[in-house]
C-alpha cells in the first residue's frame, strides 16, 4: 500500500511540471529553455521522493551516476544529444511508467495520460495531455 501512495504522489508531483511548462509558454519561452527547465525539475522531484530514504536516496544517485553519468539524474543535454530534439526532451520529463502503474492497480487511473508510439515501435509510453494539464499560466 505504501508504494501505491508513494505513486500516486509522484503523478501528482508531474502537475507541477506542466504547470511549470506552461508559465513558460505564457512568457514567451523558448522549447529549450522549457526543456531544461523541466528536465531539471524532474530530476529535483525525483530526488525530493527520498528525502525520508537515505538508502534508497543512496541507491538512486548510484544507479544515476551509472545511467547518466550524474548522480542527480539525465541532464537535459543528456537527453538532446540521445534524442536530438528539445520537443522530445520535454517529452521524457513527463514520462511515466505504465507497467508500474499497472503492478499498483493504478493504469486505469492514470489511462489518459499514457501515450503508446505504435507507428515508429516505440512502446514506451509518455505523458502527452492528460485530464490534470495545465492549460494556461497560472494566475
Amino acid at each position: 500500500m505504501e508504494m501505491r501512495h508513494q505513486r500516486e504522489e509522484y503523478h501528482k508531483s508531474i502537475k507541477e511540471l506542466y504547470q511549470i511548462k506552461a508559465n513558460m509558454e505564457a512568457q514567451g519561452k523558448s522549447v529549450e529553455e522549457i526543456a531544461r527547465a523541466v528536465s531539471n525539475r524532474r530530476n529535483e522531484i525525483r530526488m525530493e521522493a527520498y528525502k525520508d530514504d537515505p538508502e534508497g536516496l543512496a541507491k538512486l544517485k548510484e544507479s544515476n551516476l551509472k545511467t547518466y553519468g550524474n548522480e542527480n539524474g539525465g541532464t537535459p543535454e543528456y537527453f538532446y544529444a540521445k534524442y536530438g530534439s528539445w520537443e522530445t526532451v520535454i517529452e521524457k520529463a513527463f514520462a511515466t511508467n505504465a507497467g508500474a502503474d499497472a503492478c499498483l492497480g493504478l493504469y486505469d487511473e492514470y489511462y489518459d495520460t499514457y501515450f503508446i508510439d505504435s507507428t515508429s515501435g516505440n512502446t514506451s509510453s509518455v505523458i502527452i495531455l492528460p485530464t490534470y494539464a495545465v492549460t494556461g499560466a497560472a494566475a
